[in-house]
C-alpha cells in the first residue's frame, strides 16, 4: 500500500489544525474473521485501521444509524436475530448506510481471504488451526506494514497501534487468535510499532468492532462470490472495492495457493529460504512442522513484499 493513502484517509479535508490534532492520537486496528456457515469454502480475517480520534467520531453517527444495537451483518441480512421480521429492504438499507459511513470516515481496510477447499487439498495434513493462522499471519502483518510505511513516511512522532479483536468467535477461535498474536509479537521487524498487549472486545461492542464484522463480511462475501462465479456488486460491496485504494484485500486462489507450497517445498532445496527458516526458528524457539513452515511463509511474503 503506498504511504500517502493512509495520511491522506488520515487527514483528508480536514485542514493543517485537524491534523496537528489527529497526530496526537495511537491508531487502533479492529479486526474480526468470517467463514461459511460449514467452514468449508472461504475463510477471511480482515481489519479496518484508523486513528483513536476518528473511531471516537464515528461512534455516535454509528449509534444513532444502528439505533444502539451492536450491528452483525450476517445476522442483519439474514432477518434473524434483533432483525428478526425486517424486510430485505430495511436489512440492506442498514447495512449500505453502515458501509457507506465506513467510506466516508477516514479509515484503511486490510484483508486476507482464502479458498479454503484448495488449501485442505494442497497443503497436506495441515489442521484447522493452520487455517486461522495463514489468514491470520497474513493479516495482521499485512496492517504492520501499513502502519509502519505511515511511521516511516510521518515526519512526527511515530504512532503506536493497538489490535483489538471481536471475542464473539468460540473459545476455540478467541483464545488461538491471541496465543497466535502473542507469538507474533516476536516479529519485531513487522511489528515493531504495535502494542505488546492484544485486546478483545466484549459487550458492548464498541462501533470499530461491529464496522469490522462488516467489512469481514464484505470481504468474505465477495471473494465466495468469484469461487462461485457470480459476478453481483451490491451498493456495500461497489463502495468497498478493491478499486479503491483504502481497501485492501489479498485474495488468495487455488493458485495463489500452489505458490505458496511450492515456496514452502523450496525452503528444503534453496539455501536462500533454507538459511532464513533455520535462523527463524532459532530466533523464535519454534520447532519443524506445517504450522511453523506456514507463519514463515506469511513472514518471509510481508517482509519481501511477493504478495
Amino acid at each position: 500500500m503506498e504511504v500517502d493513502v493512509f495520511r491522506t484517509a488520515s487527514i483528508e479535508d480536514n485542514g493543517e489544525a485537524r491534523k496537528k490534532r489527529v497526530i496526537a492520537y495511537m491508531i487502533e486496528v479492529y479486526g474480526d474473521d468470517s467463514s461459511d456457515g460449514k467452514h468449508e469454502r472461504v475463510f477471511a480475517v480482515a481489519a479496518l485501521i484508523g486513528f483513536q480520534e476518528v473511531w471516537d467520531s464515528l461512534k455516535s453517527p454509528w449509534e444513532e444509524r444502528t439505533g444502539g444495537i451492536p450491528y452483525h451483518a450476517t445476522d442483519c441480512l439474514a432477518g434473524r436475530g434483533a432483525y428478526k421480521g425486517w424486510s430485505k429492504e430495511k436489512s440492506y438499507s442498514l447495512h449500505n448506510d453502515l458501509a457507506r459511513l465506513i467510506v466516508d470516515f477516514p479509515i484503511v481496510g486490510n484483508a486476507f481471504v482464502m479458498d479454503l477447499a484448495s488449501f485442505a487439498e494442497i497443503m497436506h495434513g495441515v489442521k484447522r488451526t493452520e487455517n486461522f493462522l495463514y489468514c491470520f499471519a497474513h493479516m495482521v502483518a499485512g496492517a504492520c506494514a501499513i502502519i509502519r510505511s505511515y511511521n516511516h513516511e510521518n515526519n512526527q512522532k511515530k504512532q503506536r497501534a493497538k489490535f483489538v479483536f471481536d471475542s464473539d468467535n468460540d473459545k476455540f477461535n478467541a483464545g488461538y487468535l491471541y496465543s497466535v498474536l502473542t507469538k507474533m509479537k516476536r516479529w519485531e521487524e513487522i511489528t515493531a510499532d504495535c502494542e505488546d498487549s492484544v485486546e478483545f472486545a466484549f459487550n458492548p461492542k464498541p462501533a470499530g468492532i461491529q464496522a469490522a464484522d462488516l467489512w469481514v463480511y464484505e470481504v468474505r462475501n465477495e471473494f465466495d462470490n468469484k469461487l462461485k462465479s457470480i459476478n453481483t456488486k451490491t451498493y456495500a460491496s461497489h463502495i468497498l472495492s478493491p478499486e479503491y485504494p483504502r481497501f485492501l484485500r489479498n485474495e488468495y486462489f487455488r493458485s495463489n495457493i500452489i505458490g505458496s507450497k511450492n515456496r514452502i517445498d523450496q525452503m528444503g532445496n534453496e539455501s536462500q529460504y533454507l538459511d532464513a527458516y533455520k535462523e527463524w526458528l532459532l530466533k523464535h524457539h519454534r520447532q519443524d512442522n506445517p504450522t511453523s513452515k506456514i507463519a514463515f511463509t506469511a513472514y518471509w511474503d510481508v517482509l519481501h513484499k511477493k504478495e
